[in-house]
């Protein structure tokens, strides 16, 4: 608000959600980052006090007037400084008593798990069509070792022009493709069982388990490259929107859907 009143770009207001912070921050939640306690030499975790404390007050900001607002932080203030008065650190609680009738976006930034993987605005900026045609029955996720994931295509969409069962086959066309979610540079196919693909990076990716059963896919797959944030890789959904659509994979391909990886 300071800076809005002062002529500073409404766009350096957003920077931290769009980019560092965003991609560094694993914490679910204010929850989640109350249990860390990160100190200033861990830096990962210690961006999430700015990125998540800055998506609760921007959000309270947006469902208030600034007169309210205003008068809430004013009554975070006096909290926070009798707190420390008492030798106690201030907290959620306090958050709480000063936005009482906020209530319902206080606690769903305390734990609604805004920034778990799946919530994520984590391509911002990045050009990715989406159909909205893929059901995520399983978001993909990474063992350590494998990369699983299944869904059920939506409305009339089907996968690419060869069923799974064709493409065992070694026809060479493929439903999914895997990406780095912070750009759009090509990373690898997933392959059902005996088609070989030749990369540099990131290796095998010949499915272990490749099924599709009416609707419903089911894809495991090794993945070597050791994982330790959701945002890194996105899967990607190819076919097309209904039956009379024949797209070439990579000329005239819909993607029906797209869901970054979860780190267990």
């Amino acid at each position: 608000m300071y800076g809005l009143e002062t002529g500073v770009s409404p766009w350096l207001l957003e920077v931290p959600r769009r980019k560092a912070s965003s991609r560094e921050c694993e914490g679910h939640d204010l929850e989640m980052l109350t249990e860390w306690n990160p100190d200033q030499q861990e830096l990962d975790r210690f961006h999430c006090n700015y990125f998540l404390g800055q998506m609760l007050f921007l959000d309270l900001l947006n469902n208030m007037s600034e007169d309210e607002f205003n008068a809430g932080l004013r009554e975070l203030y006096r909290l926070s400084l009798a707190a420390k008065d008492s030798g106690e650190t201030p907290g959620i609680e306090d958050v709480r008593l000063a936005f009482q009738d906020q209530a319902e976006i206080v606690e769903k930034h305390w734990s609604g798990k805004l920034n778990a993987p799946e919530n994520r605005p984590f391509d911002e900026g990045i050009y990715r069509s989406n159909h909205g045609l893929i059901q995520w029955d399983q978001h993909p996720t990474y063992d350590g070792q494998h990369v699983t994931f299944s869904g059920t295509l939506l409305g009339d969409a089907v996968l690419s022009r060869e069923t799974i069962g064709e493409a065992r086959r070694g026809s060479g066309y493929q439903n999914f493709d895997l990406y780095p979610a912070a750009m759009g540079g090509f990373e690898g196919r997933i392959l059902p069982d005996g088609i070989s693909w030749a990369l540099h990076f990131p290796g095998d990716t010949i499915a272990t388990e490749y099924r599709l059963e009416a609707d419903t896919f089911t894809i495991k797959f090794p993945f070597p490259t050791a994982l330790g944030n959701p945002s890194d890789y996105v899967v990607h959904v190819w076919g097309f929107q209904d039956e009379d659509k024949t797209p070439v994979i990579g000329e005239q391909g819909d993607r029906l859907g797209y869901a970054r990886i979860r780190v267990e």
